[in-house]
């Protein structure tokens, strides 16, 4: 029960206690008074006396006193009923008390477990996975772009391991320029989710972000120098059982070039070869706001 509720309670009890205890102290006194009238009109007859009344006063007549036997009677009836009244007043306020008082224990266990509840509910968002593709780069493959390729990093920020995840991804392409709604009409929904067991707690991990349906237009991305796009969202399940889903969004703007860098050589006979590797481009975060962490529904 709320406490403000308990300020009014309190007074209206003490008040009803005092009446109660007032009428019964008055009541007894009542009552006390009356038997003492019934010993009073009740006379013992000496010995030996009969119904003619010669030997002893009137009232030891025997109508007399089946008349005050009468009396005492009724005295005694409307006792019982005085004491009756009282005995249905204080049961009556005993079952008030007591459901009050049940009330407010079961309004204190409902306080608790909804403490508990929210306690449980803190501790769970605190600790459940939080998976979010982090970054995207993607590789030409080739000085003409023939073999592009695009890789994510999936990372889990939160403190217990997802059961699994897996990752819907699409290639988009756009002649010059990033449309708003370029995200909401991309089939990416379409595509399979592909599935990884288990992503550890603060981890961070690799995942190829195209699929082979997606080369045609990253290659054409490259030679007509558009806009490509890498859009989708990961899904993952926590250690609680929940479904969850972030969604992605990275693109990168012309120049696409083929870059290199020398990761060691190697001489064979006069001649001194250069051992390069592709150098992958960072692909940038669309300035959109996308849907993170949010539960799937069935």
């Amino acid at each position: 029960m709320p406490e403000s509720n308990r300020g009014h309670d309190n007074p209206i009890g003490r008040i009803v206690v005092g009446v109660l205890i007032v009428a019964s102290v008055g009541i007894a006194a009542f009552a006390a008074q009356l038997v003492s009238g019934i010993y009073d009109r009740r006379e013992v007859a000496p010995p030996g006396c009969t119904e003619s009344g010669d030997c002893g006063p009137q009232g030891n007549k025997a109508d007399i006193l089946s008349a005050r036997a009468a009396e005492d009677i009724v005295d005694l009836t409307v006792v019982q009923i005085w004491f009756g009244a009282v005995g249905l007043v204080l049961l009556g306020w005993t079952l008030s008390a007591t459901r009050a008082a049940v009330r407010e224990a079961n309004d204190a266990t409902e306080a608790a477990r909804l403490a508990v509840q929210v306690t449980e509910e803190g501790t769970r968002r605190q600790l459940q996975a939080y998976v979010h593709i982090e970054r995207a780069e993607i590789s030409w493959g080739t000085r003409n772009g023939g073999s592009p390729s695009v890789t994510l990093y999936a990372k889990n920020t939160g403190q217990t391991p997802a059961k699994w995840f897996g990752v819907r991804v699409l290639a988009v392409m756009t002649p010059s320029h990033t449309d708003p709604t370029t995200f909401v009409q991309a089939p990416w929904r379409d595509r399979e989710l592909l599935k990884w067991s288990a992503l550890g707690g603060l981890s961070e991990i690799s995942l190829p972000g195209s699929r082979s349906g997606d080369l045609a237009a990253l290659r054409q991305a490259y030679q007509d120098q558009a806009v490509v796009h890498i859009l989708g969202a990961v899904q993952y399940e926590t250690m609680y059982g929940d479904i969850m889903e972030t969604e992605f969004w990275f693109c990168r703007k012309p120049e696409h070039r083929y870059k290199s860098k020398v990761t060691g050589t190697s001489t064979l006979g006069p001649h001194t070869l250069n051992h390069t590797t592709e150098v992958p481009q960072r692909m940038q975060r669309v300035a959109r706001a996308m849907r993170t962490y949010a539960p799937v529904l069935d």
